[in-house]
Formats: structure tokens, sequence, C-alpha cells
């Protein structure tokens, strides 16, 4: 039971840290970043979380217990989705940027998350400005009061991107997009949900298009 409780007081304050980094505001990029020629950036991405079912709203510990317990089945099968288009998105986003003239180096490996691997990062960077992307979320989402359910569950998608000059660590650019996208027909439907990977898909799509309009808007 002990281990059981620790267990979701983690799942809590992720997702507490999920929400909270929400907060942050998009910056768009200066219109003058596309007046220098051939300028050098590198495009790494972090390592991408596992595909889950997030459930949010007021959850005591049992209620987290009950509703796990209670999306199971769906959990499994959102858990063996395939994420291998984010591998690609370093890639999206170098062809774009060569197209507009941009020395461009991809990072080979993703990286971790935390503040150091960034710093890291960046201090490699060797003066090329560091454009980043991030995978927060990917699967569904389901709202809660406790161990009821509010509603059904959507397809879920949160995509972080940022470029950072490495000389003073200034943002250059940074936007996040949330994508929540309903399910179209029935949602229940073990063991593949064929309904609900489709609205992920949607929702991905979604993403990933919003990502690249915002950096290269007009271009």
């Amino acid at each position: 039971m002990k281990s059981l409780i620790v267990r979701f007081l983690v799942i809590g304050l992720g997702m507490t840290l999920l929400t909270g980094c929400a907060g942050k505001r998009n910056i768009p990029l200066a219109e003058n970043f596309w007046q220098e020629k051939q300028q050098k950036i590198r495009v790494a991405s972090f390592k991408a979380p596992e595909p889950q079912m997030h459930t949010v709203g007021q959850q005591g510990l049992v209620d987290l217990a009950i509703n796990s317990a209670m999306n199971n089945q769906m959990n499994k099968a959102i858990k063996n989705i395939d994420i291998s288009w984010y591998a690609m998105l370093p890639e999206n986003f170098s062809g774009q940027l060569k197209k507009h003239h941009m020395n461009v180096t991809l990072h080979p490996q993703p990286i971790d998350t935390s503040k150091k691997s960034r710093d890291a990062i960046l201090g490699q960077a060797a003066g090329d400005k560091l454009l980043t992307l991030e995978l927060r979320a990917v699967g569904a989402r389901r709202d809660y009061y406790g161990f009821i359910p509010t509603g059904a569950p959507q397809a879920y998608c949160v995509l972080v991107a940022e470029m950072v000059d490495p000389k003073d660590k200034k943002v250059l650019w940074r936007h996040e997009t949330e994508i929540l996208q309903p399910v179209e027909g029935a949602w229940d439907q073990p063991p593949n949900y064929p309904n609900f990977t489709r609205a992920l898909q949607v929702a991905v799509n979604d993403a990933k298009q919003e990502l690249l309009d915002s950096f290269f808007s007009g271009r």
C-alpha cells in the first residue's frame, strides 16, 4: 500500500509540473531574424515521454488508484502507439531552415529534459543558436471529479519548442501548443481503440503544424 501511495504521489507531482509549465508565455520570432543569412543553428530534441492516459481534476490518492485501474486496458493500448514522428521533427525543422539558407546541425541524440543537459548542449553549440523541440505529453486526457469521469477521453498532444542564443541565453523564439482532440464516434473500442487512434493522429498533426507555422509564418 505504501509503494502504491508513493507511486501516485509521483504521478500527481508530474501532472502538477505539466500544468505548471503551461504558464510560460510564447515568444514570437523577430522579423529581423530572417535578414541574417547563413546563420548557424543547432537543432536538438528532448527524450520523448511514454504515451499515456493523463487523468486531471480533483483526485485523491484513492481516486488516482481507482482511475488508473479503470483505465488500465486503454492505457496499455496507448503505450504501444507509434511516436516515431517525433524523431523526424528535428529533420522537418532542419529542412525548412536550409531552404532559407541557414547552416543547420542536427544534434545526434535526444537529450535529457534537465536544465543541466540543456546548458551542456548550449556549451557545445560553439556559438550556434540552439533550437530545441520537446514532446511534453502525448496520449489521452480525461477529466475527473474524484473517481467519476466528467467526460470521455480526448486525444492529447503537447509540444514545446524554443530557440536560444548561447551568448546570453536569451530566448529568441518560444511556442507551446496543447491540442485536445475529441474522438469521433465511440471511443471505448478495445483492444486497439481505432477511433481514438485516429483522433490522436489529428492532434499530433495539428500540434506539429502549429509549431512549424509559428516559426516559419509567412515564409
